[in-house]
């Protein structure tokens, strides 16, 4: 069930890309801004059971996902728009995954030894995030400088849906 978490989510984050794309720097600004809101709205929820439940060490950890919802769509969102490939997608659900898994476990009733071994995993996820967000920025920058000055746009973004 992990590895559905991370294909779900990340596909309705790129949801309002492809309903009602407008264009360039638009589609960018509204996707991350749907992003944004839906790690909001999930921070929120786990912040309200983490108080009942009294663990508060993890809410800081909780706002650190909220910005690692915004890099995992930024991944997607770039390569989506950049090169109109799905791999970006692909790889943001599988980091994304990887961050849920052990939560999901520890849910499950799965064995500490599991458990720990799950949360490595995870933060292990944490490090090809950060380079893929580097690399991705990268063509995001030459993206919008060339779409700047008109020179470029990918034939499946201006064909209509």
């Amino acid at each position: 069930m992990g590895m559905f978490v991370g294909l779900i989510e990340e596909g309705s984050k790129l949801l309002p890309l492809r309903v009602r794309p407008e264009g360039g720097w638009r589609d960018w600004k509204k996707t991350v801004s749907a992003s944004l809101f839906f790690g909001l709205l999930e921070a929120v929820f786990y912040i309200f059971q983490i108080a009942i439940m009294g663990v508060w060490v993890l809410i800081p950890v909780r706002l650190i996902v909220l910005f690692l919802h915004v890099a995992w769509t930024f991944i997607a969102l770039t390569v989506l728009l950049v090169e109109g490939k799905m791999w970006g997608y692909l790889l943001a659900s599988v980091l994304h995954s990887l961050y849920d898994i052990p939560g999901l476990l520890y849910l499950g009733g799965i064995s500490e030894v599991y458990f720990k071994a799950a949360c490595i995993l995870g933060l292990a996820s944490y490090l090809p995030a950060v380079l893929a967000v580097k690399k991705v920025g990268e063509k995001a920058v030459i993206y919008m400088e060339e779409e700047r000055i008109g020179i470029h746009l990918p034939k499946w973004f201006t064909s209509s849906p």
